[in-house]
């Protein structure tokens, strides 16, 4: 309590002390004030219960020492002190009193139970000793402590003994279910009838009951829960026979067991399960046979098999007529090979006809590598040079002009290997300079095209209707524009194309990519929109923009916390340094949506799922996914580390420097230190794809190790094998088996090497799938002959080697 008057003032309490003396003279007024007195207590107490607020015993000292606080040895503020202290101490030992006995141990020295009722009781109390010495038996702490520490203490040692109660009994179930299932397992293996198997579980009934206190219906339920687990399985004859089990006598298992109203759910579901295992074999065998000759592989070996475990699955015209769809597959694929293998001579014919004009036309002028002209003076004509078809003969002579040569002559300069220090965005600029200068068509007509194509919108109106020769013009500028945008900076373009041209592409690539708009629904939409934004005042274009920024920034706060904050908020785990980014680059997706006729709501919702889903977090640098490999950004992290390696010399500490984008196209990283600056030893130009290949083979260089390595200890094994069955030796406990593999296997070994490949094989498929290039090949060590041959290499013996066959030398 704070400095001031305390409650009731001095004159009340002089009245009580009048009262107290009264108390001789007038018994009944003394009991009227000996009643108004304790009302008063109490009354004082929750006054300052209530100004105290939750402080702690030091909190309060610390106010008394400042002197905001003048009443500290008020008798009724000690109680209300006290009081709340204990309660809050309470509580917080209670909080605490499970976690405080893990790690103590008994007089024994064993290890506290905290689920153990005795162990909570012996843990109560050492807290309140501890509490009463410390408070040294104060009456006050000990009114708010101690009955709220007995209440719930009590309440945990009931809780607790309910809880260890329960767990034992079902660690029991658990255990009876489990020898249950084991006894049944056994019984299996050894080829006993399973009613005998039952027989014994029967007779030891009332010895499990008894050990694990089961009542009946644990029983029962312990043998429900047994039977439904082999109809799970498909099992339907154990599941009916735990359920229809009779001994001599008449009596089942149990009792009561067939009056449950699960036993016929599980008849049902056994009998189901069973029904679909064995139809499921049936149409996978068949689809597998399907899918082999399809391919042009053989099926008979394996419709024997399949034959061999479930007779009747193939017919024998079934058998023939696959056989046949699989020879017939073999020689169209070794015809499309051949077809394929003629085309590609083909097109090499015609390529090297073609780059003969130009090497001649080039004789003895061809520039240095990275010239950015054409020699002058140089004359390309039209000639006549043969053109090679598949299924004919003879060539026929077509003209290739001097346009064609000359754009031709152009392409070995655009493929040149990027310059030193020069951006995608230069080479670009550069490689389209030089395509004007030289007069290539292709190239000077890039940028006429894009900026005159939008003026097809402008003759559209309020229609939107767009004449078809305009569609064509614009669809054109189009893909050009997506060209440059693809290869090209965003400073590039602005230098190159008005905001507005711009502004008309962008929306329709929106529309198109996110909008689902056709090509043609696009380019109405934002020639009407573009009309529509002609008659626009300034006034109602500002209004907009306000409303579209407040838009823009409250789903960019509520979303940013989602996508980078960490697990919890369901985003990448890493906190981002150019958050601002993220909130400029949606603010212009909304703005050109809405210029290009989405409703705000819509453009802003829009925006925001554009940039999170197209938005990598690549070293703590957001950036835009377009144009980058899937998983860019572990394979950034692990070369900007390999790089810290290969530069020890760099200034910098390594731990502040990290790999990040360059910009947003895509087109390159560099390095950077921790203030976001670039660092002394810089990366200009390091290409995603180059980042990636460095990723893949450092990954394929450790899956080649381990296989290696598990090569060399396949081969090992082998080798002993081979060495024991050469010299008629007792097998020895090898390496492997001395490690807890047990003895060397040779036909597990053969698998092994079976399954190896097809692994190897899955990996290099599944690589490629996913745009990397991997070589498929076997494993390494591993010969590539025939299964029968690997064996009797291995063995010795060049015979069968399947179980109980007898090898001979």
């Amino acid at each position: 309590m704070v400095a001031g008057a305390r409650p009731n003032g001095s004159d009340t309490e002089q009245a009580m002390a009048l009262a107290r003396s009264l108390k001789d003279f007038a018994p009944d007024l003394g009991n009227f004030f000996g009643t108004l007195e304790d009302s008063r207590k109490q009354a004082m107490e929750q006054a300052y219960e209530s100004k105290l607020g939750g402080l702690t015993l030091d909190e309060v000292k610390a106010k008394v020492a400042e002197g905001r606080i003048d009443n500290y040895d008020d008798p009724y503020f000690q109680a209300a002190l006290h009081k709340g202290i204990g309660i809050k101490q309470a509580q917080a030992d209670i909080l605490d009193l499970q976690s405080r006995m893990a790690g103590q141990k008994t007089d024994n020295g064993d290890p506290i139970d905290p689920t153990d009722p005795d162990a909570i009781d012996h843990a109560k109390s050492a807290l309140y000793q501890q509490r009463m010495g410390q408070y040294e038996g104060n009456e006050y702490f000990t009114s708010g402590y101690l009955p709220l520490l007995d209440q719930v203490g009590s309440q945990l040692t009931t809780a607790a003994a309910e809880g260890r109660n329960s767990k034992l009994k079902t660690a029991a179930i658990d255990t009876a279910g489990a020898a249950i299932e084991q006894t049944l397992s056994n019984g299996k293996a050894s080829g006993a009838d399973i009613n005998t198997t039952l027989a014994g579980i029967n007779s030891s009934r009332a010895g499990l009951m008894k050990v694990y206190n089961f009542a009946p219906q644990d029983w029962d339920n312990i043998l429900l829960a047994t039977a439904d687990k082999y109809a799970d399985r498909g099992d339907a004859t154990t599941a009916s026979a735990i359920l229809d089990y009779r001994n001599e006598a008449g009596g089942s298992l149990s009792g009561k067991l067939s009056l449950s109203p699960k036993v016929s759910a599980i008849r049902e579901k056994a009998l189901a399960q069973q029904s679909k295992t064995n139809s499921e074999a049936f149409i996978n065998a068949r689809v597998q046979a399907r899918q082999m000759a399809s391919n042009g592989e053989d099926p008979s070996d394996y419709i024997a098999s399949v034959e061999g475990k479930a007779p009747g699955t193939f017919s024998a015209s079934e058998r023939v007529a696959l056989s046949d769809q699989a020879l017939d597959r073999q020689r169209t694929l070794r015809a499309q090979q051949e077809e394929a293998t003629a085309r590609f001579a083909i097109d090499q014919q015609n390529a090297n006809a073609k780059n003969a004009i130009l090497a001649h036309n080039m004789a003895g002028s061809e520039p240095p590598r990275g010239s950015d002209m054409i020699p002058a003076g140089l004359t390309l004509t039209d000639v006549q040079v043969p053109k090679y078809s598949y299924g004919k003969s003879e060539p026929e002579m077509i003209t290739y002009t001097a346009e064609q040569q000359r754009n031709d002559l152009a392409q070995r300069y655009f493929n040149q290997p990027d310059r030193p220090g020069e951006t995608p965005s230069q080479r670009f600029e550069r490689e389209s300079l030089w395509a004007e200068a030289n007069g290539i068509t292709d190239g000077a007509s890039w940028m006429s095209i894009a900026k005159s194509a939008p003026a097809a919108l402008s003759v559209a109106g309020a229609t939107g209707n767009i004449q078809s020769t305009n569609m064509k013009s614009l669809q054109t500028g189009y893909a050009t524009y997506n060209a440059l945008r693809t290869r090209g900076s965003d400073n590039y373009l602005a230098r190159l194309l008005p905001q507005d041209t711009r502004d008309t592409y962008e929306g329709i690539r929106f529309l198109t990519t996110e909008g689902g708009q056709t090509f043609e629904d696009a380019a109405r939409t934002v020639a009407k929109s573009r009309f529509d934004e002609s008659k626009l005042t300034v006034e109602d274009k500002t209004i907009r923009a306000s409303k579209l920024e407040d838009a823009v920034s409250g789903i960019t706060s509520s979303l940013r916390d989602g996508w980078f904050s960490g697990p919890s908020g369901g985003g990448q785990g890493l906190a981002i340094s150019n958050p601002g980014d993220i909130q400029a680059r949606i603010r212009d997706l909304a703005q050109r949506l809405v210029v290009n006729g989405l409703p705000q709501d819509v453009a802003v919702a829009q925006a925001a799922k554009r940039v999170q889903d197209t938005t990598v977090n690549i070293n703590g640098y957001a950036t835009s996914s377009l144009g980058l490999p899937d998983g860019i950004a572990p394979a950034a992290e692990q070369y900007a580390q390999q790089w810290i390696k290969d530069h020890p010399e760099d200034e910098l500490e390594a731990k502040d420097l990290k790999f990040v984008p360059l910009n947003d196209t895509g087109g390159g990283f560099a390095m950077v230190d921790a203030r976001g600056g670039l660092g002394r030893s810089i990366i200009p130009y390091v290409s995603p794809q180059a980042i990636m290949k460095s990723y893949q083979d450092l990954k394929l260089g450790q899956l080649q190790d381990a296989r290696a390595a598990e090569a060399a200890r396949r081969e090992n094994n082998a080798r002993n094998a081979k060495d024991r069955l050469s010299t008629g030796s007792a097998p020895q406990a090898s390496s492997a088996a001395t490690s807890g593999q047990g003895p060397v296997n040779v036909s597990g070994f053969v698998k092994g090497v079976a399954d190896e490949n097809l692994q190897a094989q899955t990996e290099a498929s599944e690589a490629g799938a996913n745009g990397q290039y991997v070589p498929i090949e076997p494993a390494p060590g591993i010969p590539p002959q025939s299964i029968t041959d690997l064996i009797g290499k291995l063995t010795g013996l060049g015979v069968d080697t399947a179980p109980g066959s007898k090898g001979q030398h």
